[in-house]
C-alpha cells in the first residue's frame, strides 16, 4: 500500500476508531525480541574451570541453542607459585579432573575462550584471580582482557569475599585500602555482580517476575546504595549452585511459572561442579532433558549483559495511550530491535502507512525496531 491510499484509509477509519481505546484495555510493550514471552539465559561460575571439562557442557548448550555468560579468572591464583610445574603435575595426573581454576592467560584456555566467543556466548571477567587482587590488579585484568578479546569487558562478576579481600563486602570499596576497586569497576561499563547477601536476589524467589524493575527484576539498586556500584545485576538464586541445585530450582512448575508470567532466569551456576557425568564425561542426563525442556518453550536465550542492556533500554521507553492510537516513544540513545507489542483482545494495529501489525500470538503484535529519540504512532482496529 502507498503512502496516499495508507493516508485515505486512515482518515476513513479515524471517525470509526475514536473511544475504541477503552480505559480498561491494556497494552504493553514486550521486553522481549519478537516471538519470545519469557527470558533464559546462564551466568557461569569459574571457581574450578578447567577447558576441557566445560568443553563438553558447552557442546551441549550450543546443540539447545543456547547462549551464556562464561566467566574467567584473568590470571593464576597466588597459590600457584609456579603454574608451569603445577600444570606439568596436573597433565600427567588426569588432566580432566586435576586442574582448577586454569585462568585466561594459559595459552590453551585462551583458544578455549576465543572460540567460545565466536560461537556466540558471552566471556566475562570473575575478579583477576582466584585469591586478592589489590587495585593494579584489577586494571590489568581489565587490559589484559581487551588485548585478548580486542573489546572491553561487559560483565564483572566477584569472587567469593571469603578467598579474596577485593570484594565490594571486604575492602574493595575502601578507598583508603590497597585493594580498593569500586571506581575501575564503574569506569569500566561492566555490568557488575556484587558477592553480597544484602545486595542479591531475594531467596525465595528462583526468578525475576517484572525485568524492568528494581524491586523484581535483575537490577540491584542496593549495590549503588552500598557500594556505589552503578551497573550492579542480580542473578536468580539456584542453591546449591551446583548440578543438582540447578535441577532442584528449574522444576516443571517453576518453568511453567517462568513462562506465565513472562519473567526472566539469570541462572547463577557452577558448570564445572556436578554438571558432568563422571563416567560418560559429558552432561548429566537429567540436566539436559531439563534444558530441552526449556528450550523447547521458546526463550529468549542471549548472553546476561545482552539481556540487561536490553532492560536497561527499555526503561526509556514509553508507551502512551491516545484516543484512537497508541504511541511509542524512545526517549533513550540505544536502538530496540524486534520491539513487540501485547494487546488486548480483540484489537489490531495499523502503521503510518495503514498496514496492519504482523501478528506473532494470539496477543502479539510485532511493530519492529524503534530508534533512539523517536516516536512511532499506531492507529487502532476492533476486530
Amino acid at each position: 500500500m502507498n503512502f496516499i491510499a495508507g493516508t485515505r484509509l486512515l482518515h476513513w477509519l479515524a471517525p470509526r476508531l475514536k473511544g475504541l481505546a477503552s480505559k480498561r484495555a491494556t497494552w504493553r510493550l514486550s521486553p522481549y525480541p519478537a516471538g519470545k514471552s519469557f527470558g533464559f539465559t546462564i551466568v557461569h561460575d569459574a571457581d574450578s574451570a578447567y577447558s576441557q571439562r566445560l568443553a563438553p557442557i558447552m557442546e551441549s548448550l550450543d546443540a539447545l541453542g543456547f547462549k551464556i555468560t562464561v566467566t574467567v579468572f584473568p590470571f593464576w591464583a597466588t597459590w600457584a607459585a609456579d603454574p608451569r610445574r603445577m600444570w606439568t603435575e596436573w597433565r600427567t595426573i588426569d588432566p580432566f579432573a586435576a586442574p582448577v581454576a586454569v585462568p585466561l592467560e594459559d595459552p590453551d584456555e585462551r583458544r578455549f575462550y576465543l572460540d567460545l566467543r565466536d560461537r556466540g556466548h558471552e566471556i566475562a571477567v570473575h575478579t583477576p584471580s582466584e585469591t586478592s587482587s589489590l587495585r593494579r590488579d584489577v586494571a590489568r585484568a581489565f587490559a589484559f582482557f581487551e588485548d585478548v578479546f580486542g573489546a572491553p569487558a561487559r560483565m564483572y562478576v566477584e569472587h567469593s569475599p571469603g578467598n579474596n579481600l577485593d570484594a565490594q563486602c571486604r575492602f574493595g570499596s575502601d578507598t583508603q585500602s590497597e585493594y580498593f576497586n569500586t571506581d575501575l569497576l564503574n569506569g569500566s561499563g561492566c555490568w557488575i555482580w556484587v558477592c553480597d547477601n544484602e545486595t542479591d536476589f531475594p531467596r525465595r524467589r528462583g526468578r525475576q517476575l517484572d525485568v524492568l524493575s528494581d524491586s523484581s527484576g535483575p537490577f540491584s539498586p542496593r549495590a549503588k546504595e552500598k557500594y556505589g556500584i552503578q551497573r550492579g545485576f542480580i542473578r536468580s538464586r539456584v542453591l546449591p549452585s551446583d548440578g543438582d541445585g540447578f535441577l532442584a530450582s528449574l522444576t516443571e512448575g517453576a518453568v511453567d511459572a517462568l513462562v506465565r508470567e513472562g519473567g526472566t532466569a539469570i541462572v547463577y551456576a557452577h558448570l564445572a561442579i556436578g554438571w558432568l557425568d563422571p563416567q560418560s564425561r559429558r552432561l548429566r542426563t537429567d540436566i539436559e532433558q531439563c534444558l530441552r525442556k526449556i528450550a523447547e518453550r521458546n526463550p529468549w536465550s542471549v548472553p546476561a549483559s545482552d539481556m540487561l542492556d536490553r532492560f536497561a533500554a527499555f526503561r526509556s521507553v514509553q508507551l502512551k495511550l491516545l484516543d484512537n492510537a497508541i504511541e511509542v516513544s524512545n526517549f533513550g540513545d540505544l536502538a530496540l530491535r524486534e520491539v513487540a507489542i501485547r494487546s488486548p483482545e480483540g484489537f489490531s494495529l495499523l502503521d503510518a502507512d495503514g498496514r496492519l501489525l504482523s501478528r506473532l500470538s494470539r496477543n502479539l503484535l510485532l511493530l519492529g525496531d524503534v530508534a533512539p529519540r523517536s516516536s512511532v504512532r499506531l492507529y487502532l482496529v476492533r476486530h
